[in-house]
């Protein structure tokens, strides 16, 4: 009786902040219940999770940076954030091959299989390891080129129509687990790093999945003008309530 007594009492103790391995685990239950639930072609629906993960990351920035994407963290930071989603994005890529033998080839081959390329590049992207002060937050090098028009073949990937699984609603999903584990942590200080390295390891292993980085740095920027829309709402939104 005494033990479960204690058991409850700790439960109910306020938590100092989340450990990023936890917020990570919840992020992959939204990718593993979107697939789950949706009957629609299964590139498709990674393409509206990419940009929900991805469109998330870029909305965490935006809130703590005043509407922008620049680093504007203090000196180190970043960069200890930077190494430790890599280590995140690193440490799921092994457990994922640990429950789903060949799932490392199987990211590989996704531009094969999607695009038909005939000689797609590493499936991990090349991670920016080290964000300079006054740098934007951004993993693909070089990032897209926004006078260049969005390959064909990604656009007709990309277009939600029929897809059950809409990014916008994904990248809600992820924020609404930010909410929920800033409301709950009595540091809010920590809690708000470990957030950074969860939702960017999420990130950086979605975008993972293009190969290509041309396409992923197309994705990347899709995702930058939908976090722009969805931090002008949250804005709005707070004036309401001030009103």
């Amino acid at each position: 009786m005494g033990q479960e007594l204690y058991k409850t009492w700790m439960s109910l103790e306020p938590k100092r902040y989340s450990r990023p391995q936890e917020l990570m685990a919840r992020f992959i239950d939204v990718w593993i219940e979107a697939f789950t639930r949706s009957s629609s072609q299964p590139s498709r629906v990674a393409a509206q999770l990419t940009i929900g993960a991805v469109t998330a990351a870029k909305l965490l920035i935006r809130l703590t940076n005043q509407g922008g994407l620049i680093s504007t963290l203090r000196p180190g930071l970043e960069y200890t954030i930077e190494q430790t989603s890599d280590r995140l994005t690193e440490i799921f890529q092994k457990q994922l091959e640990g429950v789903a033998p060949g799932s490392a080839k199987m990211l590989r081959r996704f531009p094969i299989v999607v695009f038909g390329e005939p000689d797609p590049k590493a499936h991990k992207v090349k991670l920016l390891r080290l964000v300079q002060p006054g740098a934007a937050w951004r993993w693909v090098a070089p990032p897209a080129d926004v006078r260049a028009p969005i390959p064909q073949d990604l656009q007709d990937l990309l277009d939600p129509t029929g897809v059950d699984v809409h990014s916008i609603k994904v990248a809600q999903e992820i924020a609404a687990i930010l909410v929920d584990s800033r409301h709950k942590a009595t540091d809010k200080g920590l809690e708000m790093i470990a957030q950074y390295c969860a939702v960017f390891a999420i990130a950086k292993w979605s975008l993972s999945l293009w190969g290509n980085q041309s396409r992923a740095a197309a994705v990347e920027y899709l995702a930058e003008i939908a976090s722009a829309q969805l931090y002008e709402k949250v804005k709005e939104r707070r004036v309401e309530k001030a009103d």
